[in-house]
């Protein structure tokens, strides 16, 4: 099939009325025109081929044979998007790091099995959420058939040894969308914060200056007192939701208490030119 072939057949499949569903570069179309094709035209004695045999096509052409029977980089690759899933359904870090505790003290299931597992309790969640998981997929599949270059060049950066997609992008606990999944331009987590503390805060410093001076004189300071109360609940607050799973509350602690606030300042600002480098 020629080039033109390919531009008027994909037109054909992504317009109505004549008003494109997508805007791209010319040959970005080829791209999404090959996905098209081969999603309408692959067939397997006059059926279509399953979903799996249609994905393996676009891991060979972007990574190649070695990256995409890659056992360790398909389980990262699979618990982040599972991750990524929930986490837009609304579980929170909390929950997400209790069920890694439970999950990974019980026995090792059997590989067969769990993925049957996975497509049922896939196929509930979407129909509790109003989702059409074949529909999802199939999107999914001609729009990286798009990104190939892009995804690459992500593969090419990736942290060696390391299951995290980017470097320095760790899990926020409170975090906002994650980037999407071989997305290089979609928004990165900020490593280990919370929102910026917007309330009162307390100068640790000044406060344990004060209690020191209060023993010194052997003064009753109930100002003091009640502040050093609140900063034990904070303290035991702090275990609590550290040992549940809430890494950002040591942050919300810190900016409390006004502990470093410039070297917050400067991963914030480190972690927003990773975010803008890797955008670019």
């Amino acid at each position: 099939m020629t080039e033109d072939q390919i531009e008027q057949h994909a037109y054909k499949h992504s317009c109505d009325d004549d008003e494109p569903l997508f805007s791209f570069s010319r040959r970005d179309l080829f791209a999404f025109a090959r996905a098209l094709l081969s999603s309408a035209l692959a067939t397997e004695g006059g059926e279509a081929k399953p979903f799996q045999a249609r994905v393996q096509p676009w891991l060979m052409e972007c990574f190649g044979k070695k990256i995409a029977g890659d056992r360790e980089e398909r389980n990262h690759r699979f618990f982040e998007e599972a991750g990524e899933l929930v986490q837009a359904c609304g579980m929170s870090a909390s929950e997400a790091h209790q069920l890694v505790e439970y999950v990974w003290n019980r026995q090792v299931g059997e590989k067969h099995q769990e993925v049957g597992g996975v497509m049922v309790t896939l196929a509930a969640l979407c129909l509790a959420n109003g989702l059409d998981m074949h529909a999802a997929g199939e999107t999914e599949l001609a729009r990286i058939w798009t990104k190939v270059e892009a995804i690459r060049a992500k593969q090419a950066a990736k942290p060696k040894h390391s299951p995290l997609p980017v470097a320095g992008a760790v899990p926020h606990s409170q975090g906002k969308k994650a980037a999407a999944s071989e997305d290089p331009g979609a928004p990165l987590r900020m490593p280990l914060l919370a929102e910026d503390h917007k309330g009162m805060r307390v100068d640790y410093s000044g406060m344990f200056k004060w209690a020191a001076s209060a023993l010194a004189r052997g003064s009753s300071e109930p100002a003091l007192a009640e502040m050093l109360r609140q900063l034990k609940e904070h303290i035991s607050e702090l275990g609590k939701r550290w040992y549940g799973g809430d890494t950002a509350v040591v942050d919300e602690l810190l900016q409390l208490y006004c502990v470093e606030r410039g070297a917050r300042e400067v991963l914030v600002n480190a972690t927003r030119e990773t975010h803008d480098g890797a955008a670019e």
